[in-house]
């Protein structure tokens, strides 16, 4: 059962946590949260209208960024610097702390009107997350694709509320959200050139997938299907060079950019800003290692997977892999060094993946799972109101989701869901 394999050997050592430990975690968490000044819904940190200026409209605050370094940087400007090029703005804006390939997906609609710009954004962004629900929804369903899971998966996205903050501010993530969920659609079907190729989509916002992307060339190579690796790595220098045929002086931008400044972490919903402001900056170094050990990690554990199923004859491998990189994400999650409410969409697969075993199986257990999801997020929301100093307080917020996805995704594995349904429909 390489299905069933998947997930157990990836939850194997979070498992063990009791789900009284995920309450006890709420609890105290969700205390904590409360007893803290209000801040807003903000994105970020709270300022004064004097220092922000005008508030950007609903699906601008951080889509700005791009929206103005696009337009700085056409016209031959730095885009990490475009009120040198642009002039003053009408809509207050902070520094953009992305890579110039971050800006690839946004160079087109920079020339449009702004709000037009914004709205189209927001749309895209939609569209995204549905694709990536489609994906999950339709892999975790098994060999027979159940319909009712996919256009479940592809809507049920609003569910979870940190996508309203997504949406809210226009950030990038759903663009990593995609590469990882493509890559498993079309590579639980037999075609890893076409997934390596998809997976570059993360290269939009790469640090908050890259656990996920180092399980996901793990596994490509442990099934000999290496193919997906050169794909993405032909893929990505491909997405640089068209980069840099547009904006070619924002490498060097970005690199002075990065040399003279550094992105502020301490306001982040990651434990890394919280420990860094309680221990200094020095901690930040250490955070990076563990970091770094975690894409090791992932890399190991795709590459362990993909041999386990290269060897067996299990029509529910693709249920495995995509418990197994569900469970990936939501680690990634936790240990990268920065990172917001946004960057929750992260833990969606994790929540599809409970979704689906509920739609294939109507059992308690997985009624159980799916309703601790959707309080998590009405939890994220009540927090998210009470935030103070940016989203410092909301760092519990990927831990907690990472227990839930321990305790969860075992009942989504494939000898589970299929014992009594091998059609997996």
């Amino acid at each position: 059962m390489a299905g069933g394999w998947g997930a157990r050997s990836i939850c194997g050592p979070f498992r063990r946590i009791s789900g009284v430990a995920v309450i006890a975690a709420t609890v105290l968490m969700i205390g904590w949260g409360y007893l803290q000044p209000r801040a807003g819904l903000g994105g970020h940190a709270v300022e004064s209208d004097a220092v922000l200026g005008k508030r950007p409209p609903f699906g601008a605050e951080t889509f700005i960024h791009f929206y103005l370094g696009c337009r700085a940087a056409l016209s031959g400007g730095n885009a990490y610097h475009p009120e040198d090029t642009l002039g003053p703005s009408e809509y207050a804006y902070r520094p953009l702390f992305h890579p110039p390939p971050s800006l690839l997906p946004f160079l087109a609609i920079s020339q449009l009107d702004f709000r037009c710009a914004t709205w189209i954004n927001v749309a895209v962004n939609v569209v995204l997350l549905a694709v990536s629900g489609w994906f999950w929804g339709g892999v975790v369903s098994g060999t027979r694709r159940n319909w009712a899971a996919c256009v479940l998966c592809a809507c049920s996205w609003v569910l979870w509320l940190p996508c309203l903050n997504l949406l809210g501010t226009g950030q990038c993530s759903a663009w990593a959200l995609l590469g990882v969920s493509a890559w498993l659609a079309y590579q639980s079907r037999g075609m890893p050139t076409v997934a390596g190729a998809l997976l570059v989509a993360v290269l939009v916002k790469p640090h908050i997938a890259a656990v996920a992307v180092a399980f996901s060339l793990g596994y490509g190579c442990g099934m000999r299907r290496t193919r997906t690796v050169w794909a993405f790595a032909f893929c990505a220098l491909v997405w640089c060079a068209i980069t840099t045929c547009f904006v070619a002086e924002a490498w060097g931008d970005f690199l002075d950019f990065v040399r003279s400044s550094r992105p502020s972490s301490v306001q982040a919903a990651t434990l890394a800003a919280l420990a860094s402001r309680a221990l200094g900056g020095g901690f930040a170094a250490f955070w990076y290692g563990a970091w770094i050990c975690a894409g090791l990690w992932g890399f190991v554990a795709g590459w362990t997977l993909g041999r386990r199923h290269l060897v067996s004859d299990d029509t529910h491998s693709g249920n495995g892999l995509a418990c197994g990189l569900a469970m990936v994400c939501a680690v990634g999650l936790v240990l990268v060094p920065h990172a917001y409410s946004y960057d929750f969409v992260l833990l969606l697969p994790a929540f599809w993946t409970a979704l689906t075993a509920l739609v294939l199986q109507h059992r308690v257990p997985q009624a159980l799972a799916l309703l601790t999801w959707l309080t998590l997020s009405v939890v994220w929301f009540a927090a998210k109101v009470q935030s103070v100093d940016g989203e410092t307080g909301l760092w519990w917020i990927p831990w907690v989701g990472l227990l839930i996805t321990a305790q969860s995704i075992p009942l989504v594995s494939a000898p589970i869901l299929y014992k009594r349904n091998p059609a997996g429909c």
